[in-house]
């Protein structure tokens, strides 16, 4: 005799924890990382109506068949969307697929088979640096004569000593600097609120030494910029 399961875990009520609960509150995830996977998840929904004619109550964890997540790779290959994309749409399912595994343990068979899906090769492009020369123009645009220019100047020989990104260096506060101790560096707090320190080169150190004179003579805790 088959065996039935007492009760099917409701594809909508896990879908909303995992978006609302799980992906910004267990994960941590920022609300852009978050919109990104639901809109991964809506993207998927809105091909199983167009081409598999499933819509809202017909919606169960047997759509997220291998055949149906391959299908769904090739209609968007059709539409335009790019190799990096198309994973990028992957691994939210797949994300979502061992929540949901991890919530239901009977799932777990449709997370493993939707796993043997292999991603699109992506195209690796060569990574693109400035010269010294365009670097020394960017540098030049800021002047010493203002305030404003001598802070703008500042963030940019921190932005490309670090390579932070612009968020993380609005976020930087005074105590964010560690310039007394042998290798002086920065604490930087990135995506999901993770931290690292970055190593600073001695010029670097010797800017901001001259910037925290003038900008935060007292050294009470306040924003750097």
């Amino acid at each position: 005799m088959k065996y039935k399961r007492k009760k099917e875990k409701d594809f909508w009520q896990l879908a909303r924890s995992f978006l609302h609960d799980y992906m910004p509150i267990t994960r941590n995830l920022s609300d852009k990382s978050v919109e990104s996977y639901k809109q991964s998840l809506k993207i998927y929904l809105n091909f199983l109506a167009i081409e598999k004619s499933l819509v809202e109550d017909k919606v169960t964890f047997n759509v997220f068949s291998r055949e149906n997540i391959k299908d769904f790779i090739s209609w968007l290959k059709r539409k335009g969307y790019a190799p990096k994309t198309i994973n990028l749409r992957l691994t939210a399912i797949r994300s979502f697929l061992k929540y949901c595994s991890q919530e239901d343990f009977e799932l777990r068979g449709i997370y493993t088979e939707v796993c043997t899906i292999k991603k699109l090769k992506e195209e690796k492009r060569p990574i693109e640096y400035l010269q010294p020369a365009a670097t020394s123009a960017i540098l030049s645009a800021y002047d010493s004569t203002t305030s404003k220019h001598k802070r703008n100047r500042m963030m940019l020989i921190l932005l490309y000593d670090t390579g932070a990104r612009v968020q993380e260096l609005a976020d930087l506060n005074l105590s964010s600097l560690h310039l007394d101790v042998k290798n002086p560096f920065v604490t930087l707090i990135g995506k999901g609120k993770k931290s690292r320190n970055v190593p600073l080169l001695k010029r670097t150190v010797q800017h901001l030494d001259v910037y925290l004179k003038e900008f935060h003579p007292t050294g009470n805790e306040n924003p750097l910029f």
